[in-house]
């Protein structure tokens, strides 16, 4: 079998895809910046760590720096501690890197607006590794005519993403006194596994896996596997790269360098715990998918959705 891993890094992953353990197992990792450890009155760029996950801030144009409530000439409502603050009247660009992939990003954002009965638009765009993954936007659909009405941006996608850009997109559109600039605080952040799709349906429906837990150097993580046939063989299929080909009536999506044979349980279950072991580089990809023999399914067969994970 062609092995897509080097070969120092096959047996520490092999280790850790099949090393059943009892310990408690965490879930994913949900982290809020409120920027109480950021150093105040400083220009970006910035880093700030949070339970393990480290933010690069930085701006287009004149940027931001970090204030604090109790020096601030304006202190949105909501707002605590430290918090981000634009440096000049001009538009620019938050910049937001991470150290981990994410699924989730949301900021709290008050845009310059006085007295509006309407609010602008901001946009949050996502990015894996440079490449685009997705965009969303906010509007406060009710300032009544508030200073600095404060509303939250985010995004949630699946697949994963490690920076965002939040931009202020255009005015509200009978709003007079305003400036195209916007503070932020409380930014709250998700890291886990993505989830790439591709489930093959069966006895039970769709076949469900999730991937929980950080996969940095001794943290334990979990693959869990439900909605599969009731004491079923089955098959953890893992590879360092996808190749979505055809397979069985459905879509094999690692390309298969392990192979764990297992058997489902009596409710059409795997809980699969293991310890991350040291060895594996960080930025290594891992994608897994379950295929169950299934006679109600197509050509004997049925699939989990993929996911990816990222070691850290």
């Amino acid at each position: 079998m062609r092995l897509p891993f080097p070969r120092t890094v096959v047996l520490p992953l092999l280790v850790a895809a099949c090393s059943l353990l009892a310990a408690p197992v965490s879930r994913a990792q949900t982290v809020l910046f409120d920027f109480s450890n950021a150093p105040v009155y400083s220009p970006f760029p910035i880093d700030v760590t949070v339970s393990g996950i480290t933010a690069h801030f930085s701006g287009t144009g004149s940027g931001y720096s970090i204030q604090s409530t109790s020096s601030s000439p304006v202190v949105p409502v909501g707002f605590s501690n430290n918090f981000i603050y634009p440096s000049s009247v001009f538009p620019a660009d938050l910049l937001v890197s991470f150290s981990r992939t994410l699924t989730h990003f949301s900021i709290m954002y008050a845009p310059d607006e006085l007295g509006c009965d309407d609010s602008c638009t901001m946009s949050v765009t996502a990015w894996l590794n440079g490449g685009l993954v997705g965009t969303n936007s906010s509007t406060i659909s009710n300032p009544n005519g508030a200073s600095y009405p404060v509303g939250t941006l985010s995004c949630a996608f699946p697949q994963g993403f490690n920076s965002v850009v939040v931009h202020w997109v255009k005015k509200g559109q009978t709003c007079q006194d305003y400036g195209p600039i916007f503070l932020a605080d409380n930014m709250l952040v998700t890291a886990e596994w993505g989830d790439l799709g591709f489930a093959k349906a069966g006895t039970q429906g769709l076949p469900h896996l999730t991937g929980s837990g950080p996969l940095t150097a001794g943290s334990t993580n979990q693959l869990s596997l439900t909605n599969a046939r009731h004491v079923a063989p089955a098959t953890l299929v893992i590879g360092s790269t996808a190749i979505n080909a055809p397979f069985k009536g459905g879509v094999m999506v690692p390309d298969p360098m392990l192979l764990v044979p297992l058997v489902t349980s009596a409710v059409g279950g795997v809980d699969l715990p293991a310890v991350m072991p040291a060895g594996v580089p960080v930025g290594t990809t891992i994608y897994c998918q379950f295929w169950i023999q299934d006679s109600g399914a197509t050509k004997g067969f049925a699939a989990s959705n993929a996911i990816l994970g990222i070691a850290d």
